[in-house]
C-alpha cells in the first residue's frame, strides 16, 4: 500500500494502527498507541518545526551577514565559522533540522562568490563540512540529537546508569572541540 499508494497515506497509518491488535502484534490498540507518547518523538517533531520557522525567515540572512562581518577577512576563516556556528546550534537543536538551517546560510553565502571557480571550490568544502560539524555538534549536549535523548534513556532503564545532562556535556565538548576544526581544516586543504 505504501509503494503504488493506492490510498492515501494517513489512511495506511491509522490502518495499521488498527491492525497491530488485530494480528496480535499488541494486546490491544492502547499498545499500539503507547509509543506514540514516547517525549523523544515530539521533540524531534518540534525541531522540525523550529527549523522550519527558522528558515522562513530572514533570520538566516541576519546570521550570516553576523558571520561576514565577524570572521569575513578570509573564505576559510568564513567556512569555519559557519561550522562552527553550525556545531553550537545543533547543540540544542537536533542534527537534521540543524543542517537544514545551515545549508540555507551556505546557500546564501555562496550566492556572493562573483567567480563561478572558487564559489565551486568552496561549495565542496562548505556543504561537505556542514553536516560534518552539525553532527559532531550534537554530541555535545543530550539535546543535540534524538539518540543521545534515547542512549541516556537505553542506559537508565536496561543498565541503570544514570548520566546527567552536566555528565553528558562533560565528556561532549571536549571532543566537539578538538573535531570540528579537523574536517574544516582537511576539507580546506583537498578544496582550497
Amino acid at each position: 500500500m505504501l509503494i503504488d499508494e493506492a490510498v492515501p497515506v494517513v489512511f495506511i497509518c491509522f490502518l495499521c494502527l488498527a491492525l497491530l491488535p488485530i494480528l496480535g502484534v499488541t494486546k490491544n490498540l492502547t499498545a499500539g498507541l503507547s509509543g506514540f507518547t514516547n517525549t523523544i518523538l515530539f521533540f524531534v517533531l518540534a525541531s522540525f518545526g523550529l527549523a522550519e520557522a527558522v528558515t522562513s525567515t530572514p533570520i538566516v540572512q541576519r546570521i550570516l551577514h553576523a558571520l561576514l562581518k565577524k570572521f569575513g577577512k578570509d573564505v576559510k576563516t568564513c567556512v569555519l565559522a559557519i561550522m562552527v556556528a553550525g556545531a553550537l546550534v545543533s547543540s540544542i537543536v537536533t542534527d537534521v533540522p540543524s543542517v537544514v538551517v545551515f545549508m540555507g546560510i551556505g546557500a546564501s553565502f555562496l550566492k556572493l562568490f562573483t567567480n563561478e571557480a572558487d564559489r565551486q571550490q568552496t561549495a565542496k568544502s562548505l556543504m561537505m563540512g556542514i553536516p560534518i560539524a552539525v553532527m559532531l555538534g550534537g554530541l555535545m549536549t543530550p539535546a543535540g540529537s534524538g539518540i543521545n535523548i534515547l542512549t541516556i534513556g537505553l542506559l537508565q532503564n536496561l543498565a541503570g546508569i544514570q548520566i546527567t545532562f552536566i555528565q553528558w556535556m562533560a565528556c561532549g565538548i571536549p571532543i566537539v572541540v578538538v573535531m570540528v576544526p579537523l574536517p574544516w581544516f582537511i576539507l580546506t586543504k583537498i578544496f582550497p
